[in-house]
């Protein structure tokens, strides 16, 4: 089912890293943009506090303002599942 999967044998080398890694690692382009002081400490702020990642502030940020703006579609949320009794 689906391509070979990584199999580390012996050592673990930069080169066999690589290659698992990037099979698990989504793709994600990579963009370079300027920010107000406010926003870069207000991100400092929350990573100190509650261990989010600026990047996945920023994603999440970006993701609702485009979904408020009608580009894209608000994800949804799949419901919670159901305890059977």
């Amino acid at each position: 089912m689906g391509g070979p999967q990584p199999a580390i044998v012996g050592e673990l080398t930069s080169r066999n890293a690589l290659s698992y890694s990037c099979g698990m690692t989504p793709v994600r382009k990579t963009l370079t943009f300027r920010i107000d002081d406010d926003l870069a400490e207000g991100l400092e702020a929350v990573w100190q506090r509650d261990h989010i990642l600026q990047s996945e502030q920023i994603r999440v940020a970006i993701r609702q303002w485009l979904e408020s703006r009608g580009v894209l579609k608000a994800e949804r949320k799949r419901p919670a599942s159901r305890k059977r009794s």
